[in-house]
Formats: C-alpha cells, structure tokens, sequence
C-alpha cells in the first residue's frame, strides 16, 4: 500500500516537473522569438561600405519612442553613449541621427508639456547663432525640451561639430537630417546662396516622422531669435495659449499673395473671400506654436507647398513661409495672430512689440518674448559711418568672423578668437539719434547674450582656456582696406589712435542725448586720451559766414581749433596691414 501510494506520488511530481519544464521550454522560445524581434528592430549599426563616415550607434525603426528605448536612468541609455561623451545616439539610416544630452523624454507635468524646435544648417555661421539661442533658453530654466534640427552634415566630423555646445547637461537635443536646398544651378538667391530655407520644413517633418514627441505644444523658431521669456503656451493662463485647432504666432505683414495662386484647393483656400481675409489669419511668421497633432497633420503639405511657391516667386524667404500659411489654410488652422511676441526691425512702427521694451540696459528683463536679429542695428553719425573707429557702434550677425567670407577664415567659435567688444549701456543709449533707442537696445541686448555663449562654449571646448584681453568689433566695411573688412581688432587691424571717442557729428547734431552720458570713459579705455571734443572751426566758420560775421576772431585762434579739430576727425588707416 505504501509503495503504490509512494508510485502515485511519484508519478504526479514528475507529471508536475514535466509541465514546469514545458511551460518554461514555451516562455523561453516566446522570450527569444521577442529579443529577436527587438534585436531587428534595433540591430547594432554595421559600417556601410559606401559610406564610411556613418556613425555608430543603434539602427532603430521610424517614429520611435525615445522613452521607451532610452529608458529614464543613465545605466539602461549608457550602451547609447557617443564615444566616451556624455551624448546619447540613436541612428536611423544614413542621414538621419539622433543625439541628445538626456533620458527624460516624458511629460511629468503641464508645465513641461512644450517643446521648442529650431531649423539650422550645417555651418558655422547658423551653429553659433543656435549657440546663443540655446544660451537664452538655459539661462530661462525654461521648461520642457528643445531640439536642433540640423541638415546636411556629410561626415562625422561635421555632425561633431555641430553638437559641441555650451551646455552639458539638460533637456536638449540634436536631429541630423539630409540637405535639401535645391542646386544652386537651379535656384539662387541674392549673393549667389543656395536657398536653404527649403530645410525647415523638410527636417520638421522628418523629425515628426522619425521620433515621437510627447509634448501637446509644439514652437518653431528661426536659430536668429534669443529669448527673454518662457514660453508657456500649453497653460490657460498663457498671454498667447494654444490647444488642438488654435494655433498662434507673430504678424509679418508680408501680404497673402498665395490666396491667388489656386496652390491649394481645400479648406480656406476657397472657404474665404479675398486676400485681405486671408491676411486676418495667415499673414504669420515665427514663432509658429501649434499643438503636436496639428503639426503631424500639416508638416508634409508644409513641404510640398513651400517647394511651389519657391518655383512661383523665386529664391525669397517668403516662399517657404507662404507654404506653412498655405498648408495651415487647408486644415483651416486659423493663427491667432499677435504683434506682442517679438521685436526685429527698428524701422517698424506698429506690428511688433516695441512698445514694451525696456530701457534700462542693465535689467536682465527685456520686456519681451523673443528678439529675432534678422537686421542690421548701428548708433552714430549714419549706419555707413556706424563703425567703433568712427566713433559709432553697429551690429550685424553677417558680420562676425565666419570662415565663408573672413579674409583670414576665422570663426568666432575658435578658441584663438577673442570674445565681441562692448561700450558701456549709457554711451550707446547716448549715440542712438532714434528717441526711442531701439537699435541700442538690440545691439546691447544681443552682444552681452553672445559673449556669456562664448565664454561658456569656449570654457568647455577650448582647452586651459582664458578669456584674453583683446576684443573684436564690427563695422560696415571699409572701402580702404582690400577684401572684407566687417570686423576688427584694434592694434591689429588699426591702431588706437585711428578709434574715435565721438562720431563727427557728435557737437553739431541735436539728435544725440548727451544728458544720458556726459563724454567720459573709464580711464583704461583707450579712447581716454581724447578728451571731449570741440566744434570743429571748418563748420564754425560756414555758420558765421551765414550770418555776416566771419573774420572776426584772430587768425592763430582759428589755427589752434583746427589743429584740435584735426586731432578728432582721426584719418583711416593706410599704413601696411
């Protein structure tokens, strides 16, 4: 009895072990078949024998879920790694790549529920540009993620290049896609350029199809613009706020000329009566900020149409821009359209955000959202004598060193080039003839956000990097000087006895305000030893003969004023350079 109960007890343990041992045989084989299927789905990149420059990374399928694979902890994201950079890397094919400088990709509140996007090329002149944007954004805390979209990088040094950044660490991140500006032997514009604009909404929407964005709100913007503020579009109590349906973004009054091409068909195209209409709800530029949704629904019309109005009116910035109105116009996406977000030309009156910029210099508030710097900005005598040498000030972003068109192919990113020159707030409130100082707010506001970029970016980049004494500055040009001369360095380029203190104009205009400063400079200012300056005898001597009394004064008293008025109108220099 004994035996056959053992027998039974046996037999049902091993009946018992048999069905563990199948379920764990059937576990194991459905463990496999998964691994193999995310093995294929995200095999590890193998070197391509056409192009040896692809980068290594993990291969992954479109339209991933960057929170899913990377995960939210360093360990899980570390086989990602760049090298042995602190950048993860996830490679899609042979043009499109994605770095980031993190692993928190989800929405954890509303307050991080934006994600700001910017359109760049691959060039140093567009890199320090997102440089300082990007400056502006940290220097916000803002919330949510941002992320560079950069085309046509063709080799791994260039990709590197282009994500050396000032920042080491935040919600950041870097998308490579392939160029799309068409040959220049079919379109050019204006200084024989390639039309790069085509590469804005080209690369928004790859980005769209190849990674999943989380965020409900989603702003573009041009890598020219700096921030003052958050943006916070997501939330009701937003001054601009957006929801599915809604968008918002900044008036350019550049007309609505599309509503009479016949392009697009649908929507408001034909819903709306005239182009005037129109213009109430598409005559918009960046910032452009659009709910997630709304953004995948419209970016591949963006694309198609912006490619028309190029062959319509010509290599001009518009035409891309008519193509986002025009893909919007479809959808019936109404822009609520603001003139309160952004300030750019200083000439304008009405359709930007002048009226609540602040004046005073030294306050980190500006007033405003965004400054985009697409102009040039100059105090002094006139913008042709705006030059530091001329006793003016000017800014323009084609100006600084760029080894396109320096004459000595230096960029101001390269270690060995000194930060950007600066005069003191009241002296350039001072030289501004325009009541309402604008272009001293623009270039003040401008050059201190580009040299704290430059001393971050080059405190991490450049090795035992020290800031050096020397500064460069910007000028129109200089007819005397053979090839480009659009910035200098004085002592370099001319010595500082060519630097005037004041502009030629300085005692006879009425224009400048001379109660904001009174002539002095600090006494280590090499300009210093100029002193005021007097009103030159030349024009001194057209008034009185105006007025019937020239003659008067002593002959030697006439020849001290013009020595001194020689002194101050300094000659260019001609010497050897």
């Amino acid at each position: 009895m004994q035996s056959t109960l053992s027998t039974k007890l046996e037999t049902k343990n091993t009946k018992k072990f048999q069905i563990t041992q199948s379920r764990n045989k059937k576990r194991s084989r459905k463990r496999k078949k998964h691994n193999k299927k995310k093995a294929n789905e995200f095999e590890p990149y193998k070197e391509n024998k056409k192009r040896k420059d692809i980068p290594a990374g993990k291969r992954a399928a479109a339209m991933v879920d960057l929170v899913k694979l990377l995960g939210e902890d360093e360990a899980s994201a570390s086989r990602f790694n760049v090298g042995k950079g602190f950048k993860k890397r996830v490679v899609f094919d042979d043009d499109h790549v994605f770095e980031t400088l993190h692993t928190d990709f989800a929405v954890k509140s509303i307050k991080e529920d934006i994600h700001l996007v910017v359109s760049c090329g691959c060039t140093d002149y567009q890199h320090w540009q997102a440089e300082v944007q990007l400056q502006s954004w940290v220097r916000l805390h803002h919330p949510g993620q941002i992320t560079r979209l950069i085309s046509g990088c063709r080799t791994e040094e260039e990709r590197e290049s282009m994500t050396k950044t000032s920042v080491t660490s935040g919600r950041v991140n870097f998308f490579f896609t392939p160029e799309f500006s068409p040959p220049k032997s079919a379109v050019v514009q204006s200084g024989n350029k390639p039309y790069w604009f085509l590469n804005k909404p080209n690369s928004v929407n790859d980005w769209l199809s190849f990674v999943k964005v989380h965020e409900s709100v989603i702003v573009l913007i041009d890598p020219d613009m700096v921030l003052f503020r958050q943006f916070d579009n997501q939330l009701k109590t937003s001054e601009f706020p957006v929801e599915k349906g809604k968008p918002y973004a900044q008036l350019y009054p550049m007309g609505a000329a599309w509503f009479e091409w016949g392009m697009c068909t649908l929507g408001d195209c034909v819903d709306l009566t005239s182009t005037r209409e129109a213009r109430r709800f598409y005559d918009v530029g960046p910032p452009y900020i659009m709910h997630r949704e709304d953004w995948m629904a419209v970016s591949k019309r963006y694309t198609t149409l912006a490619s028309a109005a190029l062959d319509k009116i010509g290599a001009k910035p518009e035409a891309e821009m008519f193509g986002l109105c025009m893909a919007a116009a479809e959808l019936k996406l109404r822009f609520s359209v603001t003139t309160k977000m952004m300030v750019s030309n200083p000439f304008i009156t009405k359709d930007e955000a002048w009226g609540q910029i602040n004046l005073d210099l030294r306050d980190p508030d500006a007033g405003i959202h965004v400054i985009h710097y697409c102009h040039r900005y100059s105090v002094g005598q006139d913008y042709d004598n705006s030059s530091f040498r001329q006793g003016g000030f000017n800014f323009h972003k084609g100006h600084l060193p760029k080894p396109s068109t320096d004459p000595e192919g230096k960029s101001i990113l390269d270690c060995d080039v000194p930060p950007m020159g600066m005069i003191e707030p009241e002296e350039l409130l001072a030289k501004d003839k325009d009541p309402k100082k604008r272009n001293a707010f623009m270039i003040y506001r401008l050059l201190t956000l580009i040299n704290e970029m430059l001393l971050k970016y080059k405190t991490i980049n450049c090795p035992h990097y020290s800031l050096p004494d020397v500064r460069i500055y910007m000028q129109p040009d200089d007819v005397h000087w053979e090839g480009r001369r659009k910035w200098f360095i004085p002592d370099q380029h001319y010595p500082w006895s060519d630097i005037q203190l004041f502009p030629d104009d300085w005692t006879t205009s009425e224009e400048y305000d001379k109660l904001t400063w009174n002539g002095e400079v600090d006494p280590s200012d090499p300009r210093a030893s100029q002193g005021r300056p007097r009103k030159r005898e030349g024009w001194r001597r057209q008034k009185e003969a105006a007025s019937g009394r020239a003659g008067v004064e002593p002959e030697a008293k006439r020849k001290s004023t013009d020595c001194v008025a020689a002194r101050l109108r300094l000659p260019r220099h001609t010497g050897d350079r």
